[in-house]
């Protein structure tokens, strides 16, 4: 799983940095590496579960929308955008 995780990260910051996919991989895993090091094992886990906490949100959120009913989304998302006037898209 560790290799999928590197791969992704490194095929985006190669198209991102204009750089060759070795040396993106290099830099992601010195990244990463650097980052376990300074923060230590809590650091580690603490970014795990927020990370899991962020992913199951959004799961359950796509779920939702999923099997909601086409009605129910216009009028979810209409009450969204009226109470959220400071996004602009």
């Amino acid at each position: 799983v560790m290799g999928w995780v590197i791969n992704a990260m490194a095929s985006v910051v190669s198209v991102m940095l204009n750089i060759d996919k070795w040396s993106a991989v290099w830099l992601c895993v010195t990244i990463a590496l650097v980052y376990a090091i300074l923060s230590g094992f809590w650091g580690v886990v603490i970014t795990d579960l927020v990370q899991f906490c962020i992913a199951m949100f959004g799961s359950l959120i796509a779920t939702l929308l999923k099997i909601m009913p086409q009605q129910q989304k216009k009028i979810c998302w209409d009450l969204i955008m009226r109470h959220a006037n400071w996004i602009h898209f």
